[in-house]
């Protein structure tokens, strides 16, 4: 059996992404989505993807209270537990296994419609 490389993603609130996530690469960012209440406040989210030791690590991060005594911006944030997390197995002997992962999980948010079938 070939070895396989497992990935997840997940939706974070930006603000919480931008305070209390900054160590975050980038380009681990595969897409974003706006949700709009009745009152008219909008809540921007970015999907995160990783690999998965690295977004369990996340996860467990953002789900614990900041204890740190200094006082910044980060320490302000409530704790965060991710609602839709999502994981897919890709085989290690794909040639770019990462960006097979990130489109899996575009279509997977609904961030880029599906392939139309031929």
């Amino acid at each position: 059996m070939a070895a396989e490389l497992v990935f997840a993603a997940a939706s974070v609130p930006r603000h919480i992404r931008s305070t209390r996530l900054a160590y975050i690469p980038v380009n681990a960012v595969i897409g974003c989505w706006s949700y709009k209440d009745a009152a008219g406040y909008a809540q921007n989210f970015d999907v995160i993807m990783l690999p998965a030791d690295a977004f369990v690590k996340m996860r467990n991060y953002l789900a614990s209270p900041p204890m740190g005594a200094a006082l910044q911006q980060g320490n302000m944030a409530a704790p965060y537990l991710l609602k839709d997390a999502k994981e897919v197995r890709v085989p290690a002997d794909t040639t770019n296994p990462a960006l097979l992962a990130a489109e899996h999980f575009r279509q997977a948010f609904n961030l880029i419609p599906p392939p139309a079938a031929p």
